[in-house]
C-alpha cells in the first residue's frame, strides 16, 4: 500500500490515501482514492502521481459519449425503413378485421331472416304500406306520391329485430304505425342506432339527417340542400329489389319490395344463388334501417357527389323507397358513379352480399354484369357461372 499525505503536496488540510492491491498490470484497473476532503483537482493529481509510481500507464481523460450526426440519420433511415414495411401490414390487417366484422354483420342478419321465416312462414317485407301504387306504375319520377304508398314504412330490419337481440328497442316500436308518429320518437334517437346494420369500414354508427328535396320529376329538377324531415339511425346495408326499377309494379323480381312476402319455396333459381342483402356503405349515400318515410329523397352523402361533376347534391336522387332496397340494373358493385340505389362497398375490389340462405358472398368489383343480375332474381332460371 502506498500513502500519500496532504505534507507531501504542500496542502494543511487535505489526506488522501491511495490504494494499490498490487503492480501487475490487471492491478491498475484496481486503483481507488479516499479522501477526506473536497480536493478534486489535487486528488487528479495524485492519482496520476500513484499510477507513474505503480508503473501503470496514464489513461486520457474519456469525454463524454453521444450520438454522432451520421449515426443518428442512419438510425432515422432505419427506423422508416421499417415503419414504411409493416404499415401497409397493419392497415391489411385491420382492413381484414373490418371485412370480417361485416360478414358476420350480414351472417348476424342471415340468421334473423331465416328466424322470421320459421316463425311466420315469409320473409319480412322490404318495406311495409297500406296500399300499392296502381298496377302497371312504371316511372317513381312521375307517379302521383300518396302517403299510403309508404307508410307505416317499417323495414325488414325493424321486423327482424327481436331475432337480432334487439327486443328493447323492438319492444318500444308500434310497427303498426308510421316511422314518423309521435309514439315512434325513440326509433329516432340514438337509441336506434344497432351496430349490426353499420359495416366497420364504413363511417361511424350514427344518426343521418332525412331530407326532403322537393316534388319528385326528373333527376335533375332537385337542387339546394333540402329540408330536414328528421334524423334516423344509418345503415350500411339494403335489401336486393331485383333487376326491376323502383316501381315497376307487379313483377318484382326480387326478395325484397314494397309488401313482400318471399317464401323459400318461390326462390327456385335456388337460395345460394339468389342474393337478398348487399352492402350500399352510407358514405356513398345515406339511408337508413327505419324504412321508407314519407316525403324524403335519398341523395348522394355530402362530399361524395361534388367529384361527380354533379351541379347539386340531389341530381342524381331516388325515392325513398330507396333506404333499404337498391336494385341491379346497369351497373356492378363499387362503381364511383353509382346511383344512391347501387350497391358500394368500403372493401376494397370486393362488396359483400348475404344469399338467400344464410351464407355471405363477396362480389369482386369487375364481375360479369349479366351474372351480377341473374343472381339478383329469385326465379329467373338463368345459367349461372357463380363468380
Amino acid at each position: 500500500m502506498t500513502t500519500v499525505s496532504g505534507d507531501d503536496v504542500n496542502t494543511d488540510d487535505f489526506e488522501l490515501t491511495v490504494h494499490s492491491d498490487g503492480f501487475d498490470d490487471d492491478s491498475c484497473e484496481d486503483t481507488w482514492i479516499d479522501r477526506d476532503d473536497d480536493g478534486s483537482s489535487l486528488a487528479h493529481a495524485i492519482l496520476s502521481l500513484s499510477r507513474r509510481m505503480n508503473g501503470c500507464p496514464l489513461r486520457a481523460a474519456q469525454p463524454p459519449h453521444g450520438f454522432t450526426l451520421v449515426e443518428l440519420l442512419v438510425v432515422i433511415a432505419i427506423i422508416g425503413t421499417l415503419i414504411g414495411l409493416l404499415l401497409p401490414a397493419v392497415q391489411t390487417a385491420r382492413e381484414s378485421a373490418r371485412r370480417t366484422a361485416c360478414t358476420n354483420n350480414l351472417k348476424q342478419t342471415g340468421l334473423a331472416l331465416h328466424g322470421f321465416h320459421t316463425a311466420r312462414g315469409y320473409f319480412p317485407s322490404a318495406f311495409v304500406a297500406t296500399a300499392n301504387p296502381p298496377t302497371g306504375t312504371s316511372n317513381w319520377r312521375t307517379m302521383t306520391v300518396q302517403p299510403s304508398y309508404f307508410e307505416p314504412g317499417w323495414s325488414f330490419f325493424a321486423f327482424i329485430l327481436p331475432f337480432m337481440e334487439q327486443s328493447p328497442l323492438h319492444d318500444q316500436l308500434d310497427l303498426k304505425l308510421p316511422i314518423m308518429n309521435g309514439k315512434n320518437d325513440e326509433a329516432r334517437t340514438d337509441a336506434a342506432i344497432v351496430q349490426a346494420y353499420v359495416c366497420p369500414g364504413d363511417a361511424p354508427a350514427r344518426l343521418i339527417d332525412v331530407l326532403d328535396f322537393g316534388p319528385s320529376s326528373s333527376s335533375t329538377v332537385l337542387s339546394g340542400d333540402g329540408t330536414l324531415i328528421t334524423k334516423a339511425p344509418v345503415s350500411s346495408y339494403a335489401g336486393v329489389l331485383g333487376r326491376n326499377d323502383h316501381e315497376e309494379t307487379g313483377f318484382f323480381n326480387g326478395i325484397f319490395f314494397r309488401n313482400s312476402r318471399i317464401r323459400i319455396g318461390q326462390i327456385t333459381d335456388g337460395t345460394s344463388k339468389t342474393v337478398c342483402i348487399g352492402e350500399r356503405m352510407s358514405r356513398m349515400a345515406e339511408a337508413t334501417w327505419l324504412g321508407s318515410i314519407t316525403g324524403s329523397d335519398v341523395v348522394h352523402a355530402e362530399g361524395w357527389w361534388q367529384p361527380l361533376g354533379y351541379s347539386h347534391r340531389s341530381q342524381n336522387y331516388r325515392p325513398t323507397n330507396v333506404h333499404t332496397t337498391c336494385h341491379i340494373r346497369n351497373s356492378k358493385p363499387n362503381q364511383p358513379d353509382n346511383s344512391p340505389s347501387g350497391f358500394f362497398s368500403p372493401h376494397a375490389g370486393v362488396c359483400n352480399f348475404l344469399n338467400a340462405d344464410g351464407s355471405v358472398r363477396p362480389i369482386a368489383d369487375d364481375v360479369d354484369l349479366d351474372t351480377f343480375r341473374a343472381l339478383a332474381t329469385r326465379a329467373g332460371n338463368e345459367a349461372v357461372a357463380m363468380p
